[in-house]
């Protein structure tokens, strides 16, 4: 299997040391419309092609699959014409920094009928695979509640991060928790929820999505918060409620 790489940035080395990993791929090319760092890639990594258009590499160098390793404010536009051509297509997260976007690589998605998927990796960890298992042997599962408390003091402090991003972190970043509501739960049916603001630098975000069946799944992801209490009570379940701080 031929890949097409398009981003030189640090999680694109992660990406590229898994698929050097796997021998029935080959790296074929990546692009990069100018980080530094794709020179050293393409050496370390044996990629004999090298683009600063990922266009240009999608015309030119037949792949089966590419991987959209860019930065938050570009997945959008790229992975949109990846999906637009028809190339099997794994994006990093977010797909987009709102609804919006995200809905419109979905639409895209289905009227080119390719096949996608952002690539979300807790729930491959094996930690929650064996989590999983063990509540499964356990019998059905009733309620489960994911917290995503988001740093944004030392986000920003970083500072590689656009305005943009930062304003939409609890998209960006808390769709890894949405996506262990999904695995642990099943698939949503229906989502009630609720946001704040507390002032200029603090937001809040709380929701409940009722997942399938019987099953419950809570969803509380914050920024900078200092103490958070939760208190989660499920009634004849295996425990009476449990309280987390």
């Amino acid at each position: 299997m031929k890949v097409g790489v398009i981003g030189a940035g640090n999680i694109a080395e992660k990406h590229l040391e898994v698929l050097r990993a796997l021998p029935e791929v080959e790296i074929a090319a990546i692009s990069s419309r100018g980080h530094p760092r794709i020179n050293s890639l393409a050496e370390n990594f044996g990629i004999a092609q090298k683009f600063t258009d990922y266009r240009k590499m999608l015309d030119e160098v037949p792949v089966d699959a590419v991987l959209v390793l860019v930065s938050a404010t570009q997945i959008v536009p790229v992975t949109g014409e990846c999906l637009r051509r028809g190339v099997p297509t794994l994006l990093e997260k977010p797909p987009g920094l709102s609804v919006a976007e995200a809905q419109s690589l979905a639409d895209i998605a289905a009227e080119t009928n390719c096949v996608n998927m952002v690539a979300l990796n807790r729930r491959f960890y094996s930690v929650m695979q064996r989590a999983r298992e063990a509540i499964l042997d356990a019998g059905p599962l009733v309620s489960v509640l994911v917290e995503g408390p988001e740093r944004l003091g030392e986000v920003k402090a970083v500072g590689v991060h656009p305005p943009e991003v930062i304003e939409g972190l609890l998209f960006a970043n808390s769709i890894h928790c949405i996506d262990l509501l999904r695995y642990f739960g099943g698939d949503v049916e229906r989502v009630c929820a609720t946001a704040g603001q507390w002032d200029e630098e603090q937001k809040n975000s709380f929701g409940v999505s009722k997942i399938s069946g019987r099953t419950y799944g809570t969803l509380h992801c914050a920024l900078d918060v200092a103490i958070e209490l939760v208190r989660h009570a499920l009634w004849n379940g295996p425990a009476r409620f449990t309280q987390s701080a």
